[in-house]
């Protein structure tokens, strides 16, 4: 689940983390804090629980049926299950005993981070580290009256999100930066404890609307027992840790040069990253700083290996996941929405 993006996946992989330190009290960032923390359910203090939703993905894939189930079980961050069912074939993810472990999950890739990025709005919420956010202005939605903030930077409005003025809790969002929208409609949002979450989602890339998705039921989980999120056989499993440190990249081998900005380093030169034809790279990054393995994504969620592209990549390194002061092997994501 969303929960993956603990490790510093979006470019997913550029996100700077906003800890809301210093909030400007003049403007609407104290409403973005407040209904990001409101509406995150992989936060501690939040209940265990489980979730059951059915969602229905708006765009042809290989012919495969656009419906799913989804399961998910949460005690913390370091304990949960989550079980996506696709119509003749599941997808298992899930961490426990600091192992981080998942089975069947590469076929569809593209669409788990989809509906990752779906249940982990909240993330989306936080203003933009060292931007300014304004003050909200009433909007008519849908017949409710709305406050709307703006989240600037440099000039730009990367942000723009929409909340209930009753509620204070998000009825639109629009990232700029990643062409995505996310609709939460007038349906009332489920209560777990302190946390809210929204009845239905409407998910959108580049102005279309891409997934539908309504949650079902979220239920306090009171005894959840420790076998229901051991892993299913078969699975493969990589160490994990609360705070681990994803791979750095040193040197992308290919052609062309452009840059890239992660956070706290100097810009890193990209060598021509093949972005454009395959949105989601998925480095698999060995202890040594080697690449393991390499998929790439197009857009309709298919796998390349082949591709001269690709395989000039497979030459890139790394500084390794780092896991309790040791190298382990990890992930590195680099997942672009482009017009």
């Amino acid at each position: 689940m969303a929960l993956r993006f603990f490790g510093g996946l979006l470019l997913v992989l550029g996100l700077a983390v906003y800890t809301g330190a210093g909030a400007n009290q003049d403007t609407g960032e104290p409403m973005l804090l407040a209904a990001a923390e409101t509406t995150d359910l992989t936060s501690t203090g939040t209940p265990s629980y489980h979730l059951h939703a059915h969602f229905k993905f708006l765009v042809e894939r290989d012919n495969q049926p656009a419906n799913g189930e989804l399961k998910i079980s949460f005690v913390s961050p370091s304990r949960w299950r989550e079980e996506i069912s696709w119509a003749g074939a599941t997808t298992i993810e899930g961490i426990a005993d600091d192992r981080s472990w998942s089975k069947d999950a590469d076929a569809r890739r593209l669409d788990v981070l989809r509906l990752d990025r779906v249940l982990d709005f909240s993330k989306l919420l936080l203003p933009v580290p060292g931007g300014r956010v304004s003050k909200p202005r009433e909007k008519q939605l849908d017949g409710k009256t709305a406050e709307c903030l703006k989240s600037t930077t440099n000039g730009s409005v990367p942000l723009e999100v929409c909340l209930d003025s009753v509620s204070r809790l998000p009825v639109t969002v629009k990232d700029h930066d990643l062409n995505v929208k996310l609709d939460f409609g007038a349906s009332p949002y489920f209560s777990l404890g302190t946390r809210r979450f929204p009845n239905s989602i409407r998910y959108g890339e580049n102005d279309r609307v891409i997934l539908e998705m309504d949650i079902d039921s979220l239920e306090v989980i009171e005894s959840p027992s420790q076998e229901s999120f051991a892993p299913p056989s078969a699975a493969q499993s990589v160490p994990w840790c609360p705070h681990e440190r994803t791979p750095v990249p040193l040197n992308f081998s290919n052609t062309g040069t452009s840059q890239l900005q992660l956070p706290g380093l100097p810009p890193l030169t990209i060598i021509d990253l093949p972005i454009a034809d395959f949105p989601l790279l998925v480095f698999d990054v060995g202890s040594d700083g080697r690449v393991k393995d390499l998929k790439a994504y197009d857009k309709r969620g298919s796998i390349h290996v082949q591709d001269s592209a690709i395989v000039k990549l497979r030459d890139s390194s790394f500084r390794p996941a780092m896991c309790k002061g040791q190298a382990v092997e990890g992930e590195f994501i680099i997942w672009t929405s482009h017009r």
